[in-house]
Formats: structure tokens, sequence, C-alpha cells
């Protein structure tokens, strides 16, 4: 990779406890994070985030230390992600909570606006078939809580693998293959 050019692959490099990926848009421009685990400090001076930023970073493949070196600083961000424990309901009377509202996951489930619009499309197809709201929105609940919980469990037990402290004895992937992966995202999409 020639400076400050990228090429059109999307790169994901992994290392003990942190991440840097890498996505290409155009004009040579690319979204980049890099990401390891840290405590919530919103106190802490954005200039220290960047400078452990490079600190971690310096010594990783060329595309990485091509991005830290070119980068426009105006367009840095520090973002804290976390995900929520599975809620006890997601309605009171006649509000209802959906998407990560309700039932927010990790960015390494892959899952956060799948699991939104399939909660829309769910809780309009029972509203569709009229019935009393306080039955309809548990209805609804019973329908998309052990799928939303387990996306949100999948993108812990990713996380965990990603940034966690103790190098991997075991493969990168959960244990399920892809058929069974595509049957459990693909649970409660069947078409009446």
């Amino acid at each position: 990779m020639n400076e400050g050019v990228l090429d059109n692959a999307i790169h994901d490099f992994r290392g003990l406890g942190e991440r840097f990926g890498i996505v290409p848009m155009n004009n040579g421009l690319c979204f980049w994070a890099g990401a390891w685990n840290a405590d919530i400090d919103k106190q802490r001076p954005l200039s220290a985030w960047y400078d452990e930023l490079h600190q971690r970073f310096r010594c990783w493949p060329d595309p990485v230390r091509n991005v830290l070196k070119f980068y426009d600083a105006a367009s840095l961000n520090r973002i804290f992600v976390h995900d929520l424990d599975p809620l006890p309901y997601w309605h009171q009377d006649n509000v209802v909570i959906i998407g990560d509202a309700a039932h927010a996951s990790l960015p390494t489930s892959g899952q956060g606006a799948c699991q939104a619009l399939e909660d829309a499309w769910h809780l309009v197809r029972l509203l569709g078939e009229q019935g009393e709201l306080e039955s309809v929105l548990t209805s609804f609940y019973q329908q998309r809580i052990v799928k939303t919980s387990s996306a949100q469990t999948v993108g812990r037990q990713v996380a965990e693998r990603i940034f966690g402290t103790q190098l991997e004895s075991q493969p990168a992937t959960l244990g399920i293959s892809a058929e069974q992966l595509s049957l459990l995202w693909m649970q409660g999409l069947e078409t009446q």
C-alpha cells in the first residue's frame, strides 16, 4: 500500500485485546476505528485518547500506520460502546421501546440495525392483527426476547474473544455452523 492510498479491501486487524478496522469509501477516504477495552472516562481529554491510540497501534501493519499518519484530526472522535442486559419488559401502558433502546447489543454482534428492523416488522404485524394493546405489546416482547437476547450474547462472546486479555486457545468462530447461524438470524421471519 502506498502512503495515503487505500486498496478496495476491508481490513480487520486484531491484536491481544485490540482491533483496528479500515473500510475504504472513495477518493482516498475511509472509515476506520481503533478499539480496545477501557473504562468509560468522559473527563479524560480527547488528546489523551488520541495519544493512547497512536501508542497502541504505532507498530501495526502498514495500512494501520498509514491511516494514523494521514487522518484528518478534525474528524476524530472517541466512542464508548456497551450493551444492555436483557430487560424484563419493553412497554408500559401505551409506550413501547424497540431496537437498541430495548435490547442494545455490542457492535460485534453485527445485529443492531437488523434487530431494530425486525422489531418494527413484528410490531406492525401484531398491531395489524388488532386486539387489546396490552396483549399485543406483551406478545411482541415474548416473540422477540429470545432472539434479541441471542444477538446480545453473540456480541458479548465475539467481543470477549477480540478484547479479552488472554491469547485465544480456541478458534475465532463461535463453534456454530453457517447453517445454524442462518437459522438463528432468520428465526421468526417466516411469512404467513
